[in-house]
């Protein structure tokens, strides 16, 4: 008997577990995004598409029109990360790193698919990544974004952003974007050294040639005017 009426009503019965999420559109219009349990949907005149929370992200080629005519279902069952232009966002599911959103980038994700949180990182502020933010990243993964620069002790670097000489770097590890920016850190030795020259002839008063080697003991004290000022120190 049931048959015969959805045959008659033009139905479908859809039964979708805790991990599924369907987008219903009727004659061609999003109507609703069907969540676990039984659904009845159109057999004419209806389209769906089915997803998978097993992939957190909402990957739809109605995602545009989602947020533009239906904010209700997004605010709903999605949870939208959009970045400026001087901007990056660190997309947290769980309590874990889960995703990095470069600037002028948006992204979605289920709302159902874990607990979301999301950290904001300003690029007009700096350029260098928090080093406990860094790890973070690293551990899981989301490195391409970022560019290392290690300053091994009894060294300092001299770190040039674009071309332009910035500033002096102690030693140690340090993490910056590299998101439509170029870095260079060039390691300037500040220990005691000793640089010998061999073999140098000269050419006495009294005409006589005599051969010599020279040492020379040296420390640079003041390593941006020793990479600045001349073209090798």
């Amino acid at each position: 008997m049931m048959r015969i009426l959805d045959v008659i009503l033009g139905r479908r019965r859809l039964i979708l577990t805790e991990t599924q999420r369907a987008v219903l559109l009727r004659k061609g219009k999003l109507s609703d995004i069907l969540v676990a349990g039984e659904h009845w949907v159109p057999r004419r005149n209806g389209e769906l598409q089915m997803h998978d929370l097993i992939n957190p992200r909402f990957i739809s080629i109605y995602e545009d029109a989602l947020i533009r005519t239906r904010p209700d279902l997004v605010e709903r069952h999605l949870t939208v990360v959009e970045t400026g232009a001087d901007e990056v966002k660190v997309v947290n599911r769980n309590g874990r790193v889960y995703e990095l959103v470069a600037p002028d980038h948006r992204v979605v994700f289920w709302t159902d698919a874990g607990d979301w949180t999301v950290d904001t990182v300003s690029l007009t502020e700096t350029h260098e990544v928090e080093t406990g933010l860094a790890r973070r990243l690293a551990r899981a993964g989301l490195t391409k974004a970022l560019t290392a620069a290690e300053v091994a002790e009894g060294k300092v670097g001299i770190l040039s952003v674009d071309g332009v000489v910035e500033r002096v770097l102690e030693p140690g590890t340090y993490w910056f974007w590299t998101l439509g920016r170029k870095h260079l850190v060039k390691l300037v030795d500040t220990r005691w050294q000793t640089h010998e020259v061999v073999g140098q002839e000269l050419l006495t008063a009294d005409r006589v040639t005599i051969r010599v080697n020279l040492a020379a003991d040296y420390k640079v004290a003041d390593p941006m005017v020793a990479v600045t000022a001349v073209k090798d120190f």
